[in-house]
């Protein structure tokens, strides 16, 4: 597609616009809009976890060199499962390694947050992931898990339109001003 790649802070690119498949629901249906959406130039698939396999699945049948297609998906505690497991699972389904991988909310880092995202970070310091990051982490959470971060999030994923603008301006401010934290 022809938009702008976003650099992310740890010297990965991402493609800024993705297709979601997180309300495709499973089976056939979420397999035929991803390969509709790759068909039309999407090269970047945010599984968001629920359906990761028909995903993975659309991908590998596109003919696509996985050079060529950004992939990312997210932790989301679903069945209980802890961080490891979870990204065992999205790369089996996938059958990829993962470009980009969330903690889906905060909410999500069960025990606390610094003790989630040094999961997280060994998760890209052992390659499952390119790289790592957030979603709809607030300043206080972000606050949080930079104080003890050893590697910082490469992005986190918030809710960003016109109706909700100036309600997510204080956590765009925090992000400028911390300079490592794309929004997206």
């Amino acid at each position: 597609m022809p938009w702008d790649l976003i650099q992310l802070n740890d010297g990965n690119v991402m493609p800024s616009i993705a297709f979601g498949t997180w309300m495709l629901g499973n089976g056939q249906g979420p397999i035929d809009l991803v390969e509709q959406a790759i068909s039309v130039g999407f090269d970047h698939i945010d599984t968001a976890y629920r359906n990761d396999a028909e995903a993975g699945k659309a991908v590998r049948e596109s003919g696509l060199a996985r050079k060529d297609i950004f992939i990312a998906t997210k932790y989301s505690g679903s069945n209980g499962l802890d961080v490891e497991t979870s990204i065992a699972n999205s790369l089996e389904n996938v059958s990829w390694r993962i470009d980009l991988y969330l903690i889906h909310h905060p909410n999500l880092a069960k025990s606390d947050i610094p003790t989630a995202w040094a999961k997280m970070e060994s998760i890209k310091n052992t390659g499952l992931a390119k790289s790592i990051g957030v979603s709809n982490f607030g300043i206080n959470d972000l606050a949080i898990l930079l104080a003890s971060a050893k590697i910082r999030p490469a992005a986190n994923q918030i809710l960003l339109h016109s109706y909700v603008y100036v309600g997510q301006a204080p956590l765009l401010a925090y992000h400028v001003a911390h300079q490592e934290i794309p929004d997206w």
